[in-house]
């Protein structure tokens, strides 16, 4: 990949939310083309708002309690800087994950937002660049398939999780869920890949530009059925390789690429051609999505691609019957098909409608529009006068703002890590607005389902015990700050 450094990283986190939840731990090793360190591992804790209840599930799974974050960690804008700081520490910097697209880079996205840093520049700037490898194990799966060994679950399905592919193939990386460990086995996945599949690891990156791009999916099938194309599967449908297909003998699917979403020009909308597409024209009488029917934001890394000949004959044996698709797809390019696809757009639309009228929290909206320029050149400021504990000159910056989201962040970022400046107003609005909000009855289910859980026929382990006991202070610290003791009461642990 002609000399680009590495950084590979995982995270650790106290939910599964990237909007609504916090990082708990950043783990990251940047290694030269051949995979090899060029320094000492980085390691570092976050420290979850003094405002936020961590999930009990999330810290009986990675171990880190919000105790444990406070003793080792840094507050949130001081981990947002020192993350940039690494993401920025080498120009063409890759940095790579393992579902890092859907969960990682979400989670990093919504931090920079919180903390009024660019939430995209990251992977961009200074020749950055991103790279999910989870999306392309499904393809090595399907198309290579002897060049790793694979372990299985129960049913038969392939397993590929992180931890079951680095033992299947005795490249241990450490404990799962220990960020760092965790880190040094997706390198040592990546090395497989290097050494086993070298032509597929070297065009990594080209391959999901193209992805990027919509190369395979552009025009759209009303565009074609209006040239009177002759349907074909080879130069019609695409390949699309994920885990959420995976059955015992593949994880692929041939799919037609039918529009771009009208309302998120990265998002197209596909259609499994193994699925009677009578499903999809009937949408309209029907409340429940048609199954066949797929979504792909191409902003994520997506394994697609235009199948050659060898790809058909290995879909083929691996069970895919070939003649249904092709009956499905000239189904598909029938003369009705434009109007029927005009309607299942608006249908989308409608869907995207009612969501976009939900009421959601201003951390929620990261994807409600750009910052105007004018704003992003402020957030310098207010970044700097933060930092330096310029109290007014930060609040001065902030009244200059003119997006509503970023003076609310600014506002949040205040109470959460300045306190002591805020006016009694200010400190006030704060108060009740996180009693509004701190869902302290789902902690507590959470808390007894995890109890629950771990009781086995000794009882609750002493791990495990002084997790949940932690988690019970940690709970009753912010009901007691937030004067929430009448409402849901301080809670001791029964054993």
């Amino acid at each position: 990949m002609g000399g680009v450094p590495f950084l590979f990283y995982d995270l650790e986190t106290f939910g599964r939310s990237p909007s609504r939840d916090r990082i708990a731990e950043f783990a990251g090793i940047v290694t030269d083309d051949e995979l090899n360190l060029l320094e000492q591992p980085h390691e570092l804790r976050c420290v979850p708002p003094g405002d936020y209840l961590v999930h009990p599930g999330a810290t009986l799974t990675n171990r880190i309690t919000p105790q444990d974050a406070q003793a080792t960690g840094v507050a949130e804008p001081v981990f947002a800087d020192r993350l940039l700081d690494l993401f920025f520490s080498r120009p063409g910097l890759r940095i790579v994950g393992y579902n890092s697209s859907s969960f990682d880079d979400e989670f990093v996205r919504y931090l920079f937002y919180r903390t009024l840093h660019d939430p995209y520049e990251w992977h961009y700037k200074n020749g950055n660049s991103r790279l999910d490898i989870l999306p392309v194990i499904p393809v090595v799966f399907d198309f290579l398939r002897d060049r790793l060994m694979w372990k299985r679950f129960d049913d038969g399905k392939p397993d590929f999780r992180l931890e079951s592919i680095v033992e299947a193939n005795e490249a241990a990386g450490g404990t799962s869920h220990e960020a760092l460990a965790d880190t040094f086995a997706l390198r040592n996945v990546s090395r497989l890949l290097l050494d086993r599949v070298p032509e597929l690891w070297t065009t990594l990156p080209a391959f999901l530009e193209r992805n990027r791009n919509a190369r395979d999916l552009k025009p759209g099938l009303a565009v074609r059925i209006e040239r009177r194309e002759t349907p074909s599967l080879a130069s019609h449908s695409v390949v699309h390789s994920t885990a959420i297909l995976k059955r015992e003998d593949r994880s692929s699917a041939l799919m037609l690429p039918l529009f771009a979403d009208s309302r998120v020009p990265t998002r197209w909308w596909l259609w499994d051609l193994a699925e009677d597409p009578e499903s999809l024209f009937a949408w309209d009488a029907i409340d429940r999505m048609p199954r066949g029917l797929f979504g792909i934001n191409l902003r994520r890394s997506v394994a697609l691609f235009s199948p050659a000949p060898e790809h058909l004959e290995t879909l083929s044996d691996h069970g895919l019957d070939l003649q249904r698709c092709h009956r499905h797809l000239d189904v598909l390019f029938g003369s009705e098909t434009p109007d029927r696809l005009r309607r299942i757009q608006r249908k989308l639309d409608e869907r995207n409608e009612e969501f976009s009228k939900e009421v959601r929290d201003v951390e929620e909206q990261l994807y409600d529009g750009f910052f105007p320029d004018s704003d992003r050149q402020r957030c310098v400021s207010l970044r700097t006068a933060f930092a330096e504990r310029r109290w007014r000159d930060y609040r001065t910056a902030l009244e200059t703002v003119s997006d509503p989201r970023l003076q609310e962040l600014g506002r949040r970022l205040l109470a959460r890590h300045a306190g002591s400046v805020l006016t009694s107003e200010e400190r006030g609005a704060h108060t009740v607005r996180v009693a509004e909000h701190l869902d302290v009855s789902a902690f507590d289910e959470e808390w007894r389902e995890e109890r629950s859980k771990r009781t086995g026929e000794r009882g609750v382990s002493a791990a495990d015990r002084r997790l949940l006991e932690a988690l019970l202070e940690h709970r009753n610290t912010l009901v007691e700050r937030f004067t929430l003791v009448d409402r849901f009461g301080l809670r001791t642990a029964e054993w």
